[in-house]
């Protein structure tokens, strides 16, 4: 329960925030604001008996390219041609580990053979995680903010990702460990969701994304 209250308030004092930002920040704060939704009902059930379910586990994967995207497209929108390479490299990177974490759970859904074991999708998803927090930190220092503001930007792009992190790992292991057994209706559904994660080709990101 703990953890839920700390991302709740959390969730509080940055919509708060959100009121007094100037307005040329407003989309892209905004964004970044998105992948906290459902995060803090993923930790609730982390924090309980209960497992999370497929749907909160998908739904994470989900947020965790959404967000992914969003660093990338104010990358795109603010950055220099040297910060724009680098975010192209960084992205490749975290979309390849990200996709391999992604395409080993659809295949240990379906498959009674050999399959990627859990600590690789886990060290998959660090690898991806460590390139997206570098990429919406570099990020947030480009969003345009008025003198006063930059320190609420940065925690917003914090809360965006550390929460996020710990609940798309949750939501691996949950995968992973819990689903294997479910109808083929059920874990088709789940493969439908899990591909709808994938992440997509760095030039396909629109600004404003």
């Amino acid at each position: 329960m703990t953890a839920w209250f700390d991302v709740v308030k959390k969730q509080t004092f940055l919509l708060e925030c959100f009121q007094v930002l100037p307005r040329q920040t407003t989309l892209a704060v905004a964004l970044l604001i998105l992948p906290l939704v459902g995060v803090s009902n993923a930790l609730a059930q982390g924090g309980g008996t209960t497992p999370m379910g497929w749907p909160d586990a998908t739904a994470n994967l989900i947020q965790l390219k959404t967000t992914s995207e969003t660093c990338i497209s104010i990358i795109k929108q603010y950055g220099h041609i040297n910060q724009k390479a680098h975010a192209r490299l960084e992205y490749g990177s975290a979309e390849g580990n990200a996709n391999a974490v992604i395409s080993g759970l659809e295949v240990a859904l379906f498959s009674s053979g050999k399959i990627t074991d859990l600590q690789t999708l886990q060290s998959n998803l660090k690898l991806a995680s460590n390139e997206v927090t570098e990429s919406c930190n570099i990020a947030s220092a480009m969003i345009p903010s008025t003198k006063g503001h930059k320190g609420v930007v940065d925690e917003i792009a914090k809360a965006a990702i550390e929460p996020l992190v710990k609940a798309v790992s949750d939501g691996i292991a949950a995968l992973y460990n819990n689903h294997r057994a479910d109808k083929d209706l059920t874990k088709k559904t789940i493969q439908t969701q899990l591909e709808a994660a994938k992440w997509q080709d760095y030039d396909k990101i629109v600004i404003g994304h």
